[in-house]
């Protein structure tokens, strides 16, 4: 049994990303996003979330993984589904690395010795 339980960050790219990428408008992504759900019949609000632009005005993006990334840009010329393809390697490079590391407390010893530590008084 491992002391450490290890999280790793799930990889999604931005409807945002995908436009920037490709040089396509983002509402023009978003219309294309939303075709693919309804011929996938996938629920669109799954995958929406929202973001804040710099003057604090709130608006929809989609965050996909990557089944619907490869998806969407299947449509798309071969430069822009390479520049999609060379980030998402990125991405997922990137994932590889821990976000964070917890201690495994399903082990009983640790979890008591972490339990009594907590309460030590530190110094200062």
């Amino acid at each position: 049994m491992s002391n450490v339980i290890t999280i790793y960050q799930q990889v999604k790219i931005s409807s945002r990303e995908i436009a920037r990428l490709t040089g396509k408008h983002h509402k023009d992504v978003l219309y294309d996003c939303r075709k693919m759900f309804e011929v996938l019949t996938i629920q669109s609000a799954d995958f929406s979330a929202d973001y804040k632009d710099a003057s604090g005005r709130t608006y929809q993006e989609y965050l996909l993984d990557q089944d619907l990334t490869m998806t969407l840009v299947m449509g798309y010329s071969i430069p822009l589904r390479h520049k999609v393809a060379t980030r998402w390697r990125e991405l997922e490079e990137k994932a590889t690395r821990p976000v964070c590391i917890l201690p495994n407390f399903e082990d009983p010893l640790l979890r008591l010795w972490h339990g009594q530590n907590s309460f030590v008084k530190k110094p200062g």
